[in-house]
């Protein structure tokens, strides 16, 4: 993939009518909706490649890779992985236009024909971020003596409640 940075806007007719595809590098700085669910984002490489499908609709195929580092919900402890998405986007002029399509495809409204590169990139890197990031089931998200310091203290909650006559019914 190219080292260069993605240009900010590109006209997609023109690169629909060039068969072209365009690679590079965006800066997490452009992202700042992403910002707030990361503690950090970088590496973000994109491949966009412009066509025509056989309806003579005009496609945007793209694919974004990423590091990313979000808060692991289980201990508050960064969780750190490798993000990976591909989408393929039908360009459309409006809401209606976007209706008469199957529900099987997704849509991107450009109305006047110029694509928004990071606010795209953006967009896509949001939808595949996980909703409640955790470490994974084989890696410990907390060190084990701390569990069984967390477990030992929720006993003794759990006797005091327990002596003091409160019941879970």
């Amino acid at each position: 993939m190219s080292s260069e940075n993605l240009p900010q806007h590109v006209l997609v007719r023109k690169l629909v009518d060039q068969r072209a595809e365009i690679s590079g590098q965006v800066a997490s700085s452009k992202l700042q909706r992403v910002s707030h669910h990361v503690i950090d984002l970088s590496g973000i490489e994109a491949i966009l490649g412009f066509d025509r499908d056989e309806n003579r609709k005009e496609n945007i195929f793209v694919r974004v890779t990423a590091s990313v580092s979000q808060e692991c919900q289980r201990c508050l402890t960064p969780v750190q992985f490798s993000l990976s998405v591909a989408s393929k986007l039908i360009v459309v002029a409006h809401d209606d236009e976007a209706r008469n399509l199957s529900r099987d495809c997704e849509t991107i409204i450009l109305d006047q024909g110029e694509l928004d590169i990071p606010a795209l990139i953006e967009e896509e890197i949001l939808l595949a971020l996980p909703i409640v990031p955790l470490h994974g089931m084989s890696q410990p998200a907390v060190e084990p003596t701390a569990k069984l310091v967390a477990s030992e203290a929720v006993g003794v909650v759990i006797k005091e409640l327990l002596s003091d006559g409160v019941s879970c019914e």
